[in-house]
């Protein structure tokens, strides 16, 4: 069988607070936003452009609760994990949504003003 990887490291800011879910057994799943901002210089117009894209982050066990404890709208995070696809059936239209999402097995608080934090899974 052939080897494999599946990884993925950002850089970014938090859009909005985390949001934190209870799950039945206790543990908890951390999800939230993450903008990750390209720049370049547009070399015939010399204009400085950019683009930011949105990156959906879940946390689980000990990622979970450094994110519910340290990271608010705005903090600058350092995140290394693996892409998840996920597909399901909307129960409206019958049609089938997907997404994409990171799950996070490193996060590594950036933010000069917060304790430096870093967590991983194991």
């Amino acid at each position: 069988m052939a080897k494999s990887l599946n990884s993925v490291q950002i850089i970014g800011n938090l859009g909005a607070e985390p949001d934190v879910l209870t799950l039945p057994n206790g543990d908890i799943v951390t999800t939230m936003s993450v903008a990750t901002t390209e720049r370049w210089t547009d070399k015939e117009t010399n204009e400085v452009k950019e683009r930011t894209d949105w990156h959906r982050i879940s946390a689980f066990k000990g990622n979970a609760e450094i994110c519910k404890k340290y990271l608010h709208k705005g903090s600058s995070v350092f995140i290394q994990g693996s892409i998840r696809y996920e597909s399901w059936e909307d129960k409206e239209t019958g049609g089938t949504k997907y997404s994409t999402k990171i799950i996070a097995n490193n996060i590594i608080l950036l933010d000069k003003n917060q304790t430096n934090q870093s967590s991983s899974n194991t």
